[in-house]
């Protein structure tokens, strides 16, 4: 192409040859699988991948979990103040936060030439079920990127073994003297079974435990 130039005095137009070269980023997620096998309901399971760009040109992606609460993007916070620019997470109205929570599952990532970054994704169920997607992950300006494409695949179960309450709460106490042992203090904790057959617990207190086969 070119740009045409209208020069005072002068009746001929002048033409300045333009030309641009576009290219696009070599992106690619270097694990195939992201199996995370059975879980239980309250559990959380991790899968690492990594990212890579291969081209010579920066990059930006984005990842919208925002219709699968199951899943969340795990990744050093420091990345939100970095310089340059590596992570930013979004909430609903699409404004960048410091501080993610469980409300806030859209990422922008910027992927610099020739570089590639290690980030987790986290499967922390909330009811039974098989959950599969295809991970919700686009390069800025292309429309469709089949290298990306990686299908999340995990199956929720509930819990073979369940407490109530879950929270034990013991408050403020009074100690009387520190010097000489006071009496303890108590609350009950109900372990129940939800599996057909015996399961084997342990339960931890500091540094030490009792372990129990539950009949």
């Amino acid at each position: 192409g070119s740009i045409k130039f209208n020069v005072r005095g002068m009746l001929k137009q002048l033409k300045l040859p333009v030309k641009g070269l576009s290219i696009l980023p070599d992106i690619a997620i270097i694990q195939e699988e992201f199996k995370f096998g059975d879980v239980e309901l309250g559990n959380r399971v991790y899968h690492s991948f990594t990212l890579e760009n291969r081209s010579d040109v920066p990059s930006r992606l984005k990842i919208d979990l925002t219709k699968h609460k199951e899943f969340s993007l795990k990744f050093p916070i420091k990345w939100l103040d970095s310089e340059p620019s590596i992570m930013q997470v979004l909430d609903k109205n699409g404004v960048p936060v410091s501080q993610p929570d469980s409300n806030t599952n859209v990422y922008k990532i910027f992927l610099e030439a020739n570089s590639a970054i290690k980030l987790q994704i986290q499967f922390f169920p909330h009811k039974v079920g098989e959950h599969m997607i295809e991970l919700p992950i686009k390069v800025r300006g292309v429309p469709n990127y089949p290298s990306l494409r990686r299908v999340l695949q995990a199956t929720a179960k509930k819990c073979r073994l369940i407490g109530e309450p879950t929270q034990l709460e013991f408050g403020r106490q009074i100690v009387i003297d520190p010097k000489e042992a006071s009496e303890p203090y108590y609350r009950n904790l109900v372990l129940k079974s939800q599996d057909t057959k015996v399961i084997k617990y342990k339960i931890f207190v500091g540094s030490t435990f009792e372990k129990q086969d539950n009949q």
